[in-house]
């Protein structure tokens, strides 16, 4: 089953989009694409996204 989602925001990145929720506040999903072309994603707080991004 496939869920469509309804979003007003989202936020290009070097490697990926950040999608940010409507419904939970403060709450993104990170979607990235790696150098073989591999999608991945997930949820996360802006937050702890923040502090592990500004660890690399």
């Amino acid at each position: 089953m496939r869920k469509e989602l309804n979003l007003q925001r989202a936020s290009s990145m070097e490697d990926g989009i950040m999608f940010y929720s409507n419904l939970h506040k403060n709450y993104v999903a990170v979607a990235t694409v790696n150098d073989n072309g591999i999608i991945t994603a997930e949820w996360t707080t802006r937050h702890e996204y923040s502090k592990h991004s500004s660890a690399n």
